[in-house]
């Protein structure tokens, strides 16, 4: 159906319109006495008016139960071709007419010209030819040249703005015209036929009467509401017609996903909100910027919701139910807008906790290996036997070496540090052994089953483990370590343990899970430990914290 689409979006539609009402008014008119060729006509005018039907709104699937339902009615109409029928099919279009979303100023030009002509020639032709009812030849003639008149200029007259989005007429407004024309129909054929007032005079006395009962229904309308009913009509027909808020919101949720930038959706979203035929220009003043898009003219609605300030700009004035669904869209888009800033806020926090985070694991580790040559050059410097201290140099240069190689290739490329190297337990216990030999630490192991283990973790949790007991040790002279390793097919252990003083009860909760104060060091080793083995599938854990025995230990079942 994209060839409806097309002319419902055409800027020659309203010529469309005026070549789909000439062959009605033709057989209206009567000027030809023949009945095939007013129903040739009436075909060609069923056909035309099937394709601009407002009712489509350049919809890409037509339902078939309602074009059947057409279909079977513009049938009965050239299959009965009586005035009375047509009389009733052209009160239909004229509702059908009234019915569809005009707002710019050509359009509803458009639509009046084309009300006019259609209410002409059903109430000084079709209605009186119909029921025999005279009209003044002269009112006749005239009536017959205006119409064609008013169709002519419809020829030129362009559709001032593309529909860009496609909405249902108002079925309700429709329904309410087609009640009108049959009430002024009649009122006025009941006056000729019971009183002796000619046809034309009870024409003009029934649209008389419905203009004042329209005033005296408004006034009254306003005294109960404060408003008038024409207003409240009129601002419900634009509520309906003007604003398609399913979707402008489905817009609005699809840019929040794909957009970036605050600015930039704010700024694609009023693009969207142009599409809405009430709205001229849109102004806009926040934290990420300013712009305008439109033309700022005409009257202005103010809606401010947080740091954002905006401005809607309209030919009609914007205030009522159009003003609450205008500040409503408004809201949605800056609830979207705000998440969008949320999100970026996040992001920027985890960019800015990770760098934090790298960046005090390396100085951890550097601070370690600080630690590590500063006992080997105090070894050396209380050393009585030049053999024993070139051996254990000789030893621990190379571990040192590499774990300050390891270091700066996290530092240097950080994708590369994240390739794990994996080591024996039996090789990574030795090593572990060799690093500390001769400061009072007790190692035992039950190694079963020697599997690969991740170097860097089990390197990492053992020096925090490790310097954090040696740190204690400073203030508890006599505290023992004590160093386990058990592996088997149940899984691996790993502890750490020492007869000193318990861990503070207002750290043990968040000992593992954030950076805490520490005396000796950044209190971020635990934490990054933690969150290290974690996601290499172990268990870093306080396991006993009492009096004369703390215990950590990094665990992985199989």
């Amino acid at each position: 159906m994209n060839f409806l689409s097309r002319v419902y979006q055409s800027q020659w539609r309203n010529a469309l319109l005026a070549l789909t009402l000439f062959p009605l008014l033709v057989v209206a008119w009567n000027w030809s006495d023949s009945a095939w060729i007013n129903r040739s006509l009436l075909v060609v005018h069923s056909a035309l008016f099937i394709v601009w039907m407002p009712f489509w709104l350049g919809e890409l699937q037509i339902r078939m139960q309602p074009s059947w339902l057409l279909v079977a009615i513009c049938s009965l109409v050239v299959a009965i071709a009586h005035p009375i029928v047509t009389s009733v099919w052209l009160a239909l279009v004229a509702s059908m007419v009234v019915g569809e979303p005009f707002q710019r100023l050509l359009e509803k030009t458009a639509q009046t010209i084309t009300l006019s002509l259609l209410a002409i020639t059903l109430f000084i032709t079709l209605i009186p030819r119909s029921l025999e009812l005279s009209v003044p030849p002269t009112v006749e003639v005239a009536a017959e040249f205006l119409c064609f008149g008013l169709l002519v200029s419809l020829l030129p007259m362009l559709q001032a703005r593309k529909h860009q989005n496609l909405r249902q007429g108002d079925i309700i407004l429709s329904l309410l015209f087609f009640q009108v024309l049959s009430t002024v129909a009649m009122a006025s054929v009941i006056i000729d036929l019971y009183s002796s007032i000619p046809y034309f005079e009870a024409l003009l006395s029934s649209l008389a009467a419905v203009c004042v009962a329209a005033v005296l229904l408004n006034l009254g309308w306003r005294r109960v509401t404060g408003t008038g009913a024409l207003s409240f009509f009129w601002k419900r027909y634009l509520l309906v017609l003007g604003s398609p808020f399913e979707t402008v919101l489905v817009k609005f949720s699809a840019l929040a996903k794909t957009t970036q930038s605050p600015g930039d959706y704010l700024k694609t979203c009023f693009h969207e909100m142009l599409s809405l035929d009430w709205l001229n220009g849109v102004s806009w003043h926040a934290a990420s910027g300013r712009g305008d898009v439109g033309e700022l003219t005409g009257y202005s609605l103010d809606v401010e919701i947080a740091d954002l300030s905006v401005t809607l700009y309209s030919d009609q004035e914007l205030h009522g139910n159009l003003a609450m669904h205008a500040r409503l869209l408004v809201h949605l888009m800056t609830h979207f807008y705000h998440a969008i800033k949320r999100e970026r806020s996040l992001a920027h926090r985890a960019h800015v906790q990770a760098v934090y985070e790298t960046g005090a694991r390396l100085t951890h580790d550097i601070k370690n290996l600080l630690q590590g040559l500063q006992t080997l050059a105090a070894a050396g410097e209380h050393s009585r036997d030049p053999a024993a201290f070139h051996a254990l140099f000789m030893k621990q240069v190379p571990h040192i070496n590499e774990r300050l190689t390891t270091t700066l290739r996290k530092l240097t490329e950080p994708q590369q540090g994240q390739r794990e190297r994996q080591l024996k337990l039996s090789e990574w216990w030795e090593k572990l052994q060799q690093s500390y030999k001769g400061r009072d630490i007790q190692f035992s192991s039950s190694i079963e089953l020697d599997a690969p283990v991740p170097t860097e973790l089990f390197d990492n949790v053992a020096e925090n483990l490790l310097e954090n007991a040696r740190n204690k040790r400073i203030e508890q002279r006599r505290l023992e370590i004590t160093v386990e390793l058990a592996a088997n097919a149940d899984g691996v252990v790993f502890s750490v343990a020492d007869n000193g003083s318990p861990v503070p009860s207002n750290k043990v909760d968040t000992l593992m899970s954030e950076p805490v104060t520490s005396e000796f060091g950044l209190g971020v080793g635990l934490y990054q430990a933690a969150a290290l083995a974690e996601h290499q599938g172990y268990r870093l854990e306080l396991e006993t914290n009492v009096p004369g025995m703390v215990c950590f230990s990094l665990s992985k079942q199989r």
